[in-house]
C-alpha cells in the first residue's frame, strides 16, 4: 500500500528532491513563496490521478494518489508546477532548476514553455523528449519517444494520442483523435486521420483502423 502523503508531505519531499539537483543556493528559499501555487497543482494532479486506471495512481476507492517518490508522479507534478510558474512569469532560474530536476531524476524532457494539456501521462517514459507542438488532452507516452520540429515546423496532436515505445512524430503533422503511433514508427510531415494506428517509417507508413478507444483504456472519464 502506498503511503498516505499529505499535501505538506508532498511539498516537503519535492523541496528535498529538487534541492539535491539544484546548484543554485537560494532556490528553496525562492520556491517557498510559491507554496500555495504548488498546492493548487497538487490538487489538480490528485484529481486527474483519481481517473487513471492504474493501481499506482489511485486507491481502490478511486482517490487520487500523489507520490513524488514514484517518478512518473514527480515528473507530472513538477512539469505542471513549472508551467504554472512560467505563466506567472516567475524567475527563469527557478524554472530552469525545476526543469533540470525533472531531467536528472526522470530522464524525460518536459520544458515549461510548452503547453502540454491535461491528463498527460508518461508511463515508463525514460529517454523521451516532448518538444514544441500543439498538444491535445490525454496524451500517453512511453519510453524513448520524441515529439518535435522538422525544419521549423511542428506537429498538431489530437486528444487521446498514444506513443508506443520508440515512436517519433516530427514536423508538419496533423494527428487526429484516438491515434496510436506504434512501436518504432516514424511519422514526419504526415497527417493521420482520427481512429488510426500507424506502423512503419516514412515514406512507408501503414495506416490501420484503431478499433479501441484510447482514452477509456487508461481513464474513466464521465
Amino acid at each position: 500500500m502506498y503511503p498516505n502523503f499529505t499535501k505538506e508531505d508532498v511539498w516537503n519531499l519535492c523541496l528535498t528532491m529538487i534541492e539535491k539537483d539544484a546548484p543554485y543556493p537560494d532556490l528553496i528559499k525562492d520556491l517557498k513563496q510559491y507554496k500555495d501555487d504548488f498546492y493548487h497543482i497538487y490538487f489538480r494532479i490528485k484529481e486527474e490521478h483519481s481517473h487513471v486506471k492504474n493501481k499506482y495512481y489511485r486507491t481502490e476507492g478511486k482517490e487520487g494518489i500523489v507520490n513524488p517518490l514514484h517518478l512518473e508522479h514527480y515528473s507530472r507534478l513538477m512539469y505542471y508546477f513549472s508551467r504554472h510558474l512560467f505563466l506567472k512569469q516567475a524567475d527563469k532560474i527557478i524554472l530552469d532548476q525545476i526543469f533540470l530536476s525533472i531531467k536528472s531524476k526522470c530522464a524525460i524532457d518536459l520544458f515549461y514553455e510548452f503547453d502540454i494539456k491535461k491528463y498527460f501521462m508518461p508511463f515508463h517514459a525514460y529517454a523521451s523528449v516532448l518538444g514544441r507542438a500543439e498538444y491535445g488532452n490525454y496524451t500517453i507516452i512511453t519510453q524513448n519517444c520524441t515529439i518535435g520540429n522538422n525544419y521549423g515546423k511542428y506537429p498538431k496532436l489530437g486528444d487521446g494520442l498514444i506513443l508506443s515505445p520508440g515512436a517519433i512524430v516530427l514536423g508538419s503533422c496533423r494527428i487526429g483523435k484516438n491515434v496510436q503511433i506504434a512501436a518504432g514508427a516514424l511519422v514526419v510531415d504526415t497527417d493521420v486521420a482520427d481512429d488510426t494506428v500507424v506502423f512503419g517509417r516514412v515514406p512507408n507508413l501503414d495506416f490501420r483502423k484503431n478499433k479501441r478507444d484510447n482514452i477509456s483504456m487508461y481513464f474513466d472519464i464521465e
